[in-house]
């Protein structure tokens, strides 16, 4: 399953009314700004997101080397709640939506439930993940 979304990031936004806007149900208390500070990018930024189901489990830089590969970079926190604020419905399906560009330690955010939570995964990839990119 490879699926495209355009999204418009607001980079100004905090992580907290990011996670607002998502209309999520479930926040783990771990995903805060302090645990995933701001990007250091400003403004809105249209970005192109990839969803991408390797199917196998792989050490991080593998996985940087193969979405590398694509064309594609790993997507970031901002990212995964700027596409499910804009197509939550379309998420449905979709019961591990990683996005492995924000770390926390080893830790990275993901979505579940099909759309409605959000909460944090070890950074060694899973043959179980579904993968969160970008266009290069």
């Amino acid at each position: 399953m490879n699926h495209s979304f355009t999204v418009k990031v607001l980079y100004d936004e905090s992580l907290e009314d990011m996670l607002i806007a998502a209309k999520l149900t479930h926040i783990t208390p771990d995903i805060t700004s302090k645990n995933f500070p701001p990007s250091i990018k400003k403004g809105e930024i249209t970005v192109e997101l990839v969803i991408v189901d390797l199917k196998k489990k792989m050490k991080r830089p593998d996985l940087i080397k193969e979405l590398a590969a694509k064309g594609l970079r790993l997507a970031t926190l901002p990212e995964l709640l700027a596409l499910t604020r804009d197509y939550y419905d379309e998420l449905k399906d979709i019961n591990r939506l990683v996005a492995p560009g924000s770390l926390w330690g080893i830790k990275m955010a993901y979505l579940s439930g099909g759309g409605k939570s959000i909460a944090w995964c070890t950074k060694e990839w899973r043959d179980w993940y579904t993968c969160l990119a970008a266009k290069l």
